[in-house]
Order: C-alpha cells, then sequence, then structure tokens
C-alpha cells in the first residue's frame, strides 16, 4: 500500500475513531471551521465564550467535547489582541496565546503534536495570508490546515457586499463549517448580541440569537422577537456615562473633547496603550470591563448624561 500512494498521498495513523466528536455541537466542526463576518461585529468576543465552554464543558446550555489532557494554541492577529486573549484566560494553563505572524505551514504538524494542541485558533487569516485574493496563497493555506488532525477555526472577515468569507474562491471550498455574525447589537458596554448563522457539509443550516456578557463570557440563547436594547439597559448605560463625567470632572479634563479623545485620557493612553492603572480605576468605578472601545461608545451613546455630570459641580454621584 505505502508504494501506491507514495509520492501523492498518505495514510493517517488509525485514531480508533470514525466518527469524531463536534467540539461544539452545531457549531464548532471536527475539522475546519471560518467564523466570519464584517470588521467589529463580536468575533472574537463569541470565539473566546466558545473557549470558555469548550474548557467548561458546556456551550449554550449543551455540552461540549475537548479532552482534559489537550492544550488549545490561539492565535492572534496584533499585540493588542494577544494581552486581551492573554488576560482572558490568565487563569487557564490550557489555552497558549501567540502572536501570528506571516503564514509557514511546514512547522504545524510538530507543533500540534509535540505541544499537545487538541484545537488551533486563527484570529484572524489577514494576519497570516497578505492577500486573500491571491489562488496560491489560498490554497497553500487551506491545504496545510485540513491536513491536521485536530480542529481548526479560522476568524475570516467579510467584504462589504459579501455574504461569506471574502477573497479567493479556494477558503469556501476548504471550510467545512461556517458560523456567519449577521448582525450585532449592544448597549455599548457589557452585553453583545449576536445573530448567527450556521451552515457547512455535515449539519443542517440553522438561525441562532446569542447574548454574551462581555465581563464572564457567558454565552446564552436569545429571543429572536425583541433585538431592540431595553430600556432599563439604556437607562444603565446611561448612569454609566454619567460616572464616567464624574471622572472627567474629577481628573480635570477637557470636557469639550469628543468621545475617542475623552476615551484616551480617562484611560491614560491611545487604544491598545491605555495606562494599567487608570483604566482599573475606571473599570472599578463602572463595575465592568473599560476597553478604549467600550468608553467611547458610552460616552458618545449619552453624550447628554456625560456631559451633565462632567460640568455640574452640585450634581449627585451616579
Amino acid at each position: 500500500m505505502a508504494e501506491l500512494v507514495e509520492g501523492f498521498a498518505t495514510v493517517p495513523e488509525d485514531d480508533g475513531s470514525d466518527d469524531p466528536a463536534w467540539p461544539i455541537p452545531g457549531f464548532i466542526h471536527p475539522g475546519l471551521t471560518a467564523l466570519t463576518a464584517q470588521p467589529e461585529m463580536g468575533k472574537t468576543t463569541l470565539l473566546k465564550s466558545m473557549v470558555k465552554g469548550l474548557l467548561a464543558g458546556e456551550w449554550l446550555g449543551e455540552p461540549t467535547h475537548f479532552d482534559d489532557d489537550k492544550r488549545i494554541l490561539f492565535g492572534c492577529e496584533d499585540y493588542t489582541s494577544f494581552r486581551d486573549v492573554r488576560r482572558t484566560f490568565a487563569d487557564e494553563p490550557r489555552v497558549h496565546p501567540v502572536l501570528l505572524h506571516e503564514w509557514k505551514p511546514a512547522w504545524l504538524p510538530r507543533l500540534v503534536s509535540e505541544g499537545q494542541f487538541g484545537m488551533l485558533i486563527i484570529d484572524s487569516l489577514g494576519a497570516v495570508v497578505t492577500d486573500t485574493n491571491e489562488q496560491g496563497l489560498a490554497g497553500v493555506f487551506t491545504q496545510s490546515v485540513r491536513q491536521l488532525p485536530i480542529p481548526v477555526i479560522v476568524v475570516h472577515h467579510e467584504a462589504r457586499a459579501s455574504k461569506g468569507p471574502s477573497g479567493a474562491q479556494v477558503y469556501r471550498g476548504a471550510y467545512r463549517h461556517t458560523i456567519r455574525v449577521s448582525c450585532v447589537e449592544h448597549d455599548g458596554d457589557r452585553i453583545l448580541r449576536l445573530a448567527l448563522q450556521t451552515y457547512g457539509n455535515n449539519a443542517p443550516a440553522s438561525r441562532r440569537s446569542v447574548k454574551v456578557d462581555r465581563l464572564t463570557l457567558v454565552s446564552e440563547a436569545a429571543d429572536d422577537s425583541g433585538r431592540g436594547v431595553s430600556r432599563s439597559t439604556r437607562k444603565a448605560s446611561a448612569e454609566k456615562a454619567c460616572i464616567l463625567g464624574v471622572l472627567a470632572r474629577e481628573q480635570g479634563v477637557d470636557v469639550q473633547l469628543d468621545h475617542n479623545r475623552l476615551a484616551e485620557a480617562l484611560l491614560g493612553g491611545k487604544q491598545g496603550r491605555e495606562d494599567e492603572g487608570m483604566r482599573a480605576r475606571v473599570e472599578a468605578a463602572l463595575d465592568s470591563p473599560a476597553r478604549h472601545r467600550t468608553v467611547s461608545d458610552l460616552i458618545r451613546k449619552n453624550r447628554a448624561a456625560f456631559d451633565r455630570s462632567a460640568t455640574d459641580v452640585d450634581r449627585p454621584v451616579c
């Protein structure tokens, strides 16, 4: 048999399983899964929630499947994302975050084997493939990841006019399963609502609505009938904008700045370069995570509440 296939194929070792379990049934395929959407739609937040569920043995109330002796190699597209993933899983040694570079597939099989990795996450494709429209690069990438004996998840951006992975058709043909984040609604703070469409080769297409808590990364099924943000949620956001106004007043921040510059002033730096002490102070005041975008969105969407508390010295604490 070896002589017959030498030069064009290999015979993989038999792992004793003809039907490997889906790590997350209906969502993460035993082979190659794509998580796709347009930029800034919550893909990485959803992905981190899924990883939390894998390690906990449950996601969306359903059992997950991941061996206790295996680790997850979590590739990040930039240093900001790397630090975020490292911080998220600081107490979980089974998650190994790395900073992605240009794709060189030769190291993959040995790394997976010697590192005892049971899953590879590539967030995102653009970090390892310089041109997603180039057929040759697409072929090298998809062939190398499809030959790995572990589940692989690729975060793949969509073009503005697209309803699926952008770039060469090779990618669409290689992905065994796709999760498309088709819309996102959030209150600018803690709860992220995602509408998910799944389709692929080995599972029926489906649509799900999911709410993800940014702080705990716990996900739960959401009711499709109520897509709007509730009045109570809007009130909570306004209250937090009020708190930010108080902090700005106490720090002597120029409240005439736009929301992005205000976020930089309150957090002590631009996005990805915030001062840890100042961010910790904001997080303690809000009682929730305070990333640059979170603070900026809270001010932008609730500017009147922010301005009132930032300029009225006699205004009570929010």
